[in-house]
């Protein structure tokens, strides 16, 4: 397996870090993957985990589906019984 090594001319490192960091002008905060040795930087990554927030949406909506299907039931039963 190939040892993964920043790109960087003359800098030859091979341990990376990820550094929360502020970007002028942006309007969420940042994580940067970058170059222990020398800083530079190789990726970005969103500040907030974006598939845990999803997964907690979908939970949250699954959870009002069920609360209004058993209001819906409960409201046909409703009706039905004053006819």
């Amino acid at each position: 397996m190939a040892l993964s090594t920043c790109p960087k001319p003359g800098c030859d490192s091979h341990r990376f870090e990820l550094v929360e960091a502020d970007v002028q002008n942006a309007r969420f905060k940042m994580y940067f993957v970058q170059c222990q040795g020398c800083g530079a930087v190789l990726a970005t990554q969103p500040y907030q985990n974006t598939n845990v927030m999803v997964e907690g949406v979908q939970r949250q909506i699954k959870e009002v589906d069920n609360k209004l299907a058993w209001l819906t039931t409960t409201l046909t039963n409703i009706a039905n019984r004053l006819r």
